[in-house]
């Protein structure tokens, strides 16, 4: 019994690790579905062709304010097609307060806590208007 539980337990490991591949451009395990960016080079599919934050876009530089503004700083409202809004969590086309407001969104980056804070609110307000839509009574 014991030495069919051990190589169950063998076949189960190596089962899980099936999704599983040393990549060959560094020694870093990775998921067979997601790739280093080295292999990403190496097939074509480059950094900017996946969606991003503005202020991590690799095509347009980001200039980070010191404090919230109203206005875009030094041409962060540049953003290539697969750059998204921190704060909305949509592309930069769908955002309504991407080149003013107050704060302009063009000018929000992950390192700042007052921005952070915003992103955490604005989650917050989707999350209620989506339980709002899938139940208007509030009885669930």
């Amino acid at each position: 019994k014991l030495r069919r539980r051990r190589s169950f337990a063998r076949r189960r490991r190596r089962a899980d690790l099936r999704g599983i591949r040393r990549c060959q451009a560094t020694p870093v395990m990775t998921a067979v579905n997601s790739h280093c960016l080295p292999c990403l080079r190496r097939t074509g599919l480059l950094p900017e062709h996946l969606p991003h934050q503005r202020a991590l876009c690799p095509l347009h530089p980001f200039h980070a304010a010191e404090r919230p503004v109203a206005a875009p700083v030094e041409g962060n409202e540049a953003a290539c097609p697969n750059c998204y809004c921190l704060i909305c969590d949509a592309r930069v086309s769908e955002c309504r307060h991407w080149r003013g407001g107050d704060p302009a969104h063009c000018n929000a980056h992950g390192d700042s806590a007052f921005w952070r804070q915003k992103r955490v609110n604005a989650k917050r307000q989707r999350t209620r208007a989506a339980r709002a839509a899938r139940d208007p009574l509030g009885l669930g």
